[in-house]
């Protein structure tokens, strides 16, 4: 059976929404039973799982993995893909690796280019940006790290450094620990991702880095994060994860048990830095497969359902005078998708706020949070935030066309005082249409893509009486 009708379109799509081929990597994957964290979007590493779930003869991977695919047996191997486009208007795009693309109008060029040598994998994505109005130009790179793999412990090891995207969470439109909303941060990487057996499958990250760019706060903290998933079953997926911020310019470094299971309370009253602190996220997640369509005959139908929770931080509780670390400032995300062969109906629903502790920022050292040159590293919609999102889609071997409508409430979190909760006047509010086509000429690793989004927004920045219509529409090759 073909990997794009085992299970159909039901995935929740840990990639960006505008890559159809990650799509449809990730519908292949998921429906051969892969960890869908794990090991990342990386076509070498996508080709390993295909090949290791004896799928990867199938028509379409051959076009777009048979690079990979010679890699795997051995022999080395390159490619490079072109990319580029041209965008209009001042809505910023989101799940983009970081490109605001600020200007009204922009052209974009870039490339994905990667080598591999028996274990050993080397990726560059750079992007030369021009705006148009206002002038101004800019180089980026949307990747660019060295990895090795290598089989082991019944399954594969891995281990990488440098700018590498990372998306972790069941999200389809963010996530809230990890997406590729921002550019990714300098780090390194060990992972280990097992083979489905009898007793599941299991996969495991550990990633350290620092966060360079320009911050309000500590300049270069520290970044830890950690990534663990189990599919017990063919359809269930659980995981858990934590990221953390310590060290940085003029703060002392944390002690590393502490970074690893944060037991102590926070720094109070602490003007000359000399203590150490670190501030944390946290969250579960859960996937759920529903096979319903081969209960009535429809191989190509399902259900998928995703939920994650999580915490902007860990404070110290004791019980019985033993102390253990709790979650504070709760956040939630859900959503399902209908799937029906190539096509799709999704919702999905974020609310990154509750009624004291704030959502990723605020913190009394690294009050910025979890942001790397002004954008969220997790969701999209960034902290103390509520988001609704629906989408209709069909995403075939070379047509895909995008509905989605999105509702978004940003609330401007001041302080937290006792039991209040101080707020500015204004809400900012957002609501938004957007519909995308793509189309992939056969034998094409690349899509072409035109979309089109808009948006009306209330209370823009939080400032009380203002209005107006954004607009962002794009045409190019990803």
């Amino acid at each position: 059976m073909s990997p794009l009708c085992l299970l159909g379109s039901l995935a929740a799509l840990a990639a960006p929404m505008d890559d159809p081929t990650a799509r449809l990597a990730d519908q292949a994957l998921r429906g051969s039973l892969g960890i869908t964290g794990a090991p990342g979007r990386d076509p070498l590493s996508l080709a390993w799982r295909l090949h290791q779930a004896a799928v990867a003869d199938d028509p379409l991977w051959g076009e777009l993995l048979g690079v990979e695919l010679r890699a795997i047996g051995g022999a080395p191997a390159s490619l490079v893909s072109p990319r580029g486009g041209l965008i209009a208007g001042g809505l910023p795009g989101e799940a983009n690796a970081g490109d605001d693309e600020a200007g009204a109008l922009s052209l974009r060029a870039g490339a994905e280019v990667a080598g591999y040598r028996g274990p050993v994998s080397v990726r560059l994505g750079p992007t030369l940006g021009q705006e148009l109005e206002p002038l101004g130009s800019s180089l980026a790179f949307e990747e660019a790290w060295v990895g090795v793999r290598s089989p082991g412990l019944g399954g594969q090891l891995t281990a990488d450094f440098g700018l590498r995207p990372r998306w972790r969470g069941p999200g389809r439109f963010g996530a809230l620990l990890l997406s590729e909303h921002a550019r990714p941060a300098p780090a390194g990487g060990l992972g280990y991702h097992s083979d489905p057996g009898r007793l599941g499958a299991l996969s495991a990250e550990a990633t350290v880095g620092w966060l360079d760019g320009e911050r309000r706060d500590v300049a270069h903290p520290g970044w830890l994060f950690l990534d663990l998933r189990y599919r017990p079953l063919p359809y269930l997926e659980i995981g858990a994860g934590r990221s953390a911020l310590f060290g940085g310019e003029g703060r002392p470094a944390v002690n590393i048990a502490q970074l690893l299971i944060p037991t102590e309370p926070h720094v109070y009253d602490d003007p000359d830095a000399r203590s150490p602190d670190q501030n944390e996220l946290a969250a579960l997640d859960a996937r759920l497969w529903v096979p319903w369509g081969r209960w009535v005959g429809h191989d190509e139908a399902g259900l998928s359902l995703w939920w994650e929770y999580g915490a902007e931080d860990v404070i110290a509780q004791e019980s019985l005078g033993i102390p253990y670390p709790s979650l504070a400032g709760v956040a939630n995300l859900g959503g399902a998708e209908l799937g029906w062969g190539p096509w799709s109906l999704v919702a999905e629903r974020a609310e990154l706020l509750d009624d004291y502790f704030r959502w990723y920022s605020g913190h009394r050292i690294y009050h910025q949070g979890f942001v790397r040159e002004g954008r969220a590293m997790g969701h999209p919609a960034g902290g103390d935030a509520q988001q609704t999102t629906l989408l209709a889609g069909y995403q075939g071997e070379q047509w895909g066309l995008d509905l989605w409508g999105q509702s978004r409430r940003r609330v401007g979190v001041v302080e937290a005082e006792g039991e209040r909760l101080w707020a500015l006047a204004t809400d900012e509010t957002r609501q938004s249409l957007g519909l995308r086509a793509s189309h992939r000429t056969a034998g094409a690793r690349r899509w072409w893509q035109a979309s089109l989004e808009v948006a009306r927004v209330e209370g823009l920045d939080f400032v009380p009486g203002t209005e107006g219509t954004l607009l962002r529409a794009s045409v190019g090759l990803r």
